[in-house]
C-alpha cells in the first residue's frame, strides 16, 4: 500500500481582520443618543430603555443583569429601590448597585405596561426564561445601528464600561459638566 502525502495547506486563522479585545464604553453624546431613540419609541420600546439604563447604572455581566428578578429592583409597596443588591453568577458575592432617577423611571414604566409580578424575569426571554445573552447582543448590536455607530465597535462590555469611564457620572444621569448622559431627566 502505498503511503499517501499529505500537503500541509495553511489555514487562515478564524480572526484575521476582526477585532478581538475590549471594546470601548459608549461616550456620554452616544448613550444620550441611543436612550433619545429608545425613548421616542414609545411603548413597544420600554423594555429596550430598561434595559439599556439598568444595563450601564449597574454595570453588571450580561448573565447577572439578564437573571434579575422584578422583586430585586421593586420594593413591596410598588417603586423601584434607588439602591439594590444583585446575587451575582458562580458563587460571587452580591454587589450593591445605585440606580439612577432616569433607570428608576424607566423601570418602573415597564413593570407597570409589561403588568410584570415580583417572582417574574426583569427582561423575560421565551417561556419561563431570562432573556439569553445572545439576545441581549443583537438587540445592543440593533440600538447602535440606529444610532448611526459601528457596530464592530461595541459590544455588550461597552454597557459595563461606560460609567466606568467617566467617573464624574452621577446619580441622576448627569456629569458633573451639567450635560446629560441620558437624555432629559426630571429631578
Amino acid at each position: 500500500m502505498a503511503s499517501k502525502k499529505r500537503i500541509a495547506t495553511k489555514r487562515q486563522a478564524w480572526n484575521k481582520g476582526l477585532v478581538v479585545g475590549k471594546r470601548d464604553g459608549f461616550t456620554p453624546a452616544e448613550v444620550k443618543r441611543i436612550r433619545g431613540l429608545l425613548a421616542g419609541g414609545g411603548v413597544p420600546r420600554l423594555r429596550d430603555l430598561a434595559l439599556f439604563s439598568t444595563a450601564i447604572d449597574t454595570m453588571l455581566h450580561g448573565q447577572d443583569l439578564l437573571n434579575l428578578v422584578v422583586g430585586d429592583v421593586q420594593s413591596r409597596n410598588g417603586s423601584v429601590r434607588s439602591l439594590i443588591e444583585v446575587a451575582r453568577a458562580r458563587g460571587a458575592p452580591p454587589v450593591q448597585c445605585a440606580l439612577s432617577n432616569v433607570t428608576s423611571k424607566a423601570l418602573e414604566k415597564w413593570i407597570t405596561a409589561s403588568g410584570k409580578k415580583r417572582t417574574d424575569y426583569l427582561f423575560p426571554g421565551r417561556g419561563p426564561h431570562p432573556m439569553g445573552q445572545r439576545q441581549l447582543h443583537r438587540l445592543l448590536k440593533l440600538w447602535v445601528v440606529e444610532a448611526g455607530l459601528d457596530p464592530s465597535d461595541y459590544g455588550v462590555e461597552s454597557l459595563r464600561r461606560t460609567k466606568a469611564l467617566h467617573p464624574h457620572f452621577e446619580r441622576h444621569g448627569r456629569f458633573a459638566d451639567g450635560s446629560s448622559a441620558l437624555g432629559p431627566c426630571e429631578d
